[in-house]
């Protein structure tokens, strides 16, 4: 009892410490610097959309637009290696939504049922025949060159008239995916038929010129920019009451 009555706690109040802090006041200060976070955002999200890129882009809109094949910008590349039994192989995957190939796992050619497998380079466009319509396509980023994937990713060699980053963008939006999947119907309510090399290859997509390509490209970089900041904000909004709590019991606050 001397040792708390020492460290001058009350055994009468709930939180121990009765160093009189006002947590009223301590509160109201993270809620205005939280408040602050989000006025700069607001602030940023308005000068963004009155930028002239973003104006640009608007004024685009009316076209005129170009109607390809998919076919006239892809070629596909198909560079199969023999496996063997002691190496190493690291294999891809698609993730789903666009959020484009990642690193799925790594194995020795022993433990491969395959005897063949693709070897893929940066900047080839590649998708997955059995989820394209759930939005696996996406881009090698340089990190993943030199990897593999199956005969059930396919690779694309991306040729001009379309920049990357712009295919890239535009298999990110679930009005494609829905168009995939028209093509994906199988024979019950919950199965799927692989989407094809050719039904890919034949479906068409409008672009702009290549200045205006860039300019959704950049415009996007920006706004995910401003995306990640805000969801940072709800993360840390959503945790206010908790890490509050949490600091004024162990007398932080």
């Amino acid at each position: 009892m001397a040792e708390i009555l020492a460290d001058a706690c009350n055994l009468d109040i709930k939180n121990p410490s009765i160093r009189g802090e006002d947590f009223a006041t301590a509160l109201s200060i993270r809620s205005e610097a939280l408040a602050s976070s989000v006025a700069n955002i607001s602030e940023r999200l308005t000068v963004f959309f009155q930028s002239p890129l973003w104006k640009r882009i608007e004024a685009a809109q009316s076209g005129p637009w170009r109607t390809l094949r998919l076919g006239e910008l892809l070629e596909e590349v198909r560079v199969e290696e023999e496996l063997q039994p002691d190496q190493r192989y690291r294999v891809l995957g698609v993730r789903l939504a666009g959020e484009g190939p990642y690193l799925r796992e790594t194995k020795l050619g022993s433990e491969i049922s395959a005897t063949k497998l693709k070897r893929v380079a940066e900047g080839l466009f590649i998708y997955s025949r059995l989820f394209a319509w759930r939005g696996a396509f996406g881009i090698v980023p340089r990190e993943l060159d030199g990897c593999y994937a199956s005969n059930e990713f396919p690779t694309y060699r991306i040729l001009t008239g379309v920049l990357p980053e712009f295919l890239r963008l535009y298999f990110t939006r679930p009005v494609v995916w829905q168009t995939v999947e028209k093509k994906c119907k199988g024979t019950t309510k919950t199965s799927r038929n692989r989407f094809k090399e050719e039904f890919l290859l034949a479906m068409q997509v409008s672009l702009p010129d290549g200045p205006i390509q860039q300019a959704i490209v950049d415009a996007n970089a920006q706004a995910q920019a401003l995306l990640k900041e805000l969801g940072e904000f709800t993360r840390t909004f959503q945790g206010l009451p908790l890490d509050s709590m949490a600091a004024i019991y162990r007398g932080k606050l």
